[in-house]
């Protein structure tokens, strides 16, 4: 291809190789695009898995915590055993009690400090 020059003897290009460089463009960032969504698709599946990876994100930790305005103690296990943790009151006795395996409500973040794991299991 012959360059085109203007009066000062500079390049010049036309409408069509201009709008050839953009078109181009746009392809490629249009193509890319589409494969970081397909390559994100064939990672997280459908979007029930990617509401199921959201939920794990948004797991509480193991033990005790707060969120919400609750209190929550999370037991993490792979045995299915139920465990006796203690609850550390603000405004009354410490008391025991026995959670099964997950997220447990233990009632308004006011009302506890702290619960931890007595070392006990409790019955089915």
């Amino acid at each position: 291809m012959i360059a085109q020059r203007d009066e000062r003897g500079e390049s010049v290009r036309n409408e069509t190789e201009r709008g050839t460089g953009v078109t181009r463009l746009r392809r490629r960032w249009a193509a890319s695009a589409g494969a970081t969504v397909l390559a994100l698709m064939a990672t997280t599946g459908p979007a029930g898995a990617a509401t199921q990876a959201g939920e794990q994100a948004l797991a509480k930790p193991c033990g005790y915590s707060e969120s919400g305005g609750f209190a929550w103690y999370n037991h993490c296990t792979t045995d299915g055993s139920r465990i006796q943790i203690r609850l550390d009151a603000v405004g009354g006795f410490d008391t025991n009690r026995c959670v099964d395996p997950g997220e447990t409500r233990l009632g308004w973040a006011f009302e506890y400090r702290n619960a931890w794991y007595t070392g006990r299991l409790c019955g089915s």
